[in-house]
């Protein structure tokens, strides 16, 4: 990830069975970090549509674009769409 990428976005995530997930994301130094957070999310989106954002499949901006998520503060779809840039990682998660 490019490494001039720099700050912290909240994201609430509606996940499928009805619950929401909150987190912070950390992003610095080509690095993220994640911890539980509570509050005004930055950042909204079904569980689906994350699925495709954190993996790097659809940047968050075009999910906003879309209609399929909600940015409640000004460029954190901007500093979610790092997670789409570069190669897609490999993984053996399934959503």
């Amino acid at each position: 990830m490019p490494t001039a990428a720099k700050g912290r976005v909240s994201v609430a995530i509606l996940e499928t069975e009805g619950n929401v997930s909150r987190f912070e994301l950390q992003i610095e130094a080509g690095r993220v970090s994640v911890k539980p957070a509570g509050g005004d999310a930055d950042f909204e989106c079904g569980d689906r549509h994350w699925a495709a954002i954190a993996t790097g499949d659809m940047a968050a901006s075009e999910a906003v674009r879309w209609g399929l998520a909600r940015e409640n503060t000004a460029g954190a779809s901007a500093l979610l769409d790092v997670l789409a840039v570069g190669p897609v990682p490999f993984c053996r998660e399934y959503f």
